[in-house]
C-alpha cells in the first residue's frame, strides 16, 4: 500500500505531488498539524526555531486566531516558517485513506510540504528544552539513525513545572525519521487495540526503511514489524533518546477544556506529581 496522492473529493490543490520525496535538501524539517492552538503555538515555535532548518505548519479548521498568530509570527520573527491552511474536518468516521477527511491523508499532505532529508513530527503543545546542553548531541544523532524515538515530560502546572502524577513521562515516539519513497502515515488497522479517542496513527517505518519493500499489509505488523524494531534498536539504526527533550502541555489544555479529554483517568493524571527541576 503506497501513499494516496490524489484525494477522492477532487480538490487538486490538496493533491500530493508524486515527487514529494525527491531532491530534498540537507537538514531537518519540523512538521506540525494544529488547530485551536492560539495560546500555545508561539511558545512551541520559540523553542524549536533554533533546532530546525525548516518548520512547516498546517492549520485545520479553528475557532480561534491560530492562523493569524502563525502568519504574524512568520512575517515578524521566522522566515523559515511555512504556513498552510487545511480547511477540511478530519472527524468523519471511517474516512477512506485517500479522502481529505482522513487523518492520515492530512498527515501525509503536511509531510509532503517539507523539503529536508530528515523530518520530525512535532506537536503545537510541545516545548523543546535543552537539558544540560544535550540537544547538540541529539541534532547529530538524527543524521546517523533511521529513526529517533523521543520522549518528554507531561506537566500539569507551570512556574515551576510539576509533572503529571500518573503519567509523568511522554512515551517514546518516532519523532525524527529519514525520508524515502515509502515513508508515510497510515491509520492503525481496525483490529488493533483502540485508545479512548479513536484509532492511532503510526508510520510505515518498516516499509519505509527497508528499500525493497514496496507494499506492506497491516495484518503482518504485529510479528515482523515488532521484530524489525527490536533489530533496529539493537543495531542502533533506531535510537531511543533517553533524556526527555520536551515539555508536553496537553494536560494544561485538558484542565482548561475537560470535554476534550481522551484519557479514561484524566482527573487522576492531572493531579500534581513531583516538581520538575530543569537544568539549563
Amino acid at each position: 500500500m503506497n501513499m494516496p496522492l490524489n484525494n477522492r473529493e477532487g480538490y487538486e490543490e490538496f493533491n500530493i505531488r508524486p515527487e514529494w520525496y525527491e531532491k530534498r535538501n540537507l537538514g531537518i524539517s519540523a512538521m506540525i498539524r494544529c488547530a485551536n492552538e492560539e495560546k500555545w503555538i508561539v511558545d512551541c515555535l520559540d523553542s524549536i526555531t533554533p533546532f530546525f532548518d525548516e518548520i512547516v505548519v498546517t492549520v485545520g479548521p479553528s475557532k480561534d486566531k491560530t492562523l493569524d498568530v502563525l502568519k504574524r509570527y512568520q512575517e515578524e520573527r521566522c522566515a523559515m516558517l511555512e504556513v498552510y491552511e487545511y480547511p477540511f474536518s478530519i472527524t468523519k468516521p471511517d474516512a477512506e485513506p485517500d479522502s481529505v477527511h482522513d487523518k492520515s491523508y492530512y498527515y501525509n499532505w503536511t509531510l509532503s510540504k517539507t523539503t529536508r532529508q530528515i523530518v520530525a513530527k512535532w506537536d503545537a503543545d510541545m516545548i523543546m528544552f535543552d537539558n544540560l546542553g544535550k540537544l547538540a548531541r541529539l541534532h547529530k544523532a538524527v543524521f546517523k539513525a533511521n529513526v529517533v524515538r523521543l520522549k518528554g515530560y507531561n506537566v500539569v502546572e507551570t512556574k515551576p513545572y510539576y509533572l503529571s502524577k500518573l503519567n509523568p513521562i511522554e512515551h517514546y515516539e518516532p519523532r525524527f525519521f529519514r525520508i524515502n519513497k515509502y515513508m508515510h502515515y497510515v491509520q492503525a488497522p481496525s483490529f488493533m487495540p483502540k485508545p479512548v479517542h479513536g484509532r492511532e496513527l503510526f508510520t510505515y517505518d518498516a516499509a519505509g526503511l527497508i528499500p525493497h519493500v514496496k507494499e506492506w499489509r497491516a495484518i503482518d505488523m504485529p510479528t515482523w514489524l515488532y521484530l524489525y524494531r527490536v533489530y533496529n534498536a539493537a543495531t542502533r539504526k533506531d535510537v531511543y533518546w533517553k533524556e526527555p527533550a520536551f515539555i508536553h502541555t496537553k494536560y494544561l489544555k485538558l484542565k482548561e477544556n475537560p470535554s476534550a479529554s481522551w484519557a479514561p483517568e484524566w482527573e487522576k493524571e492531572i493531579q500534581r506529581g513531583e516538581k520538575l527541576e530543569l537544568e539549563q
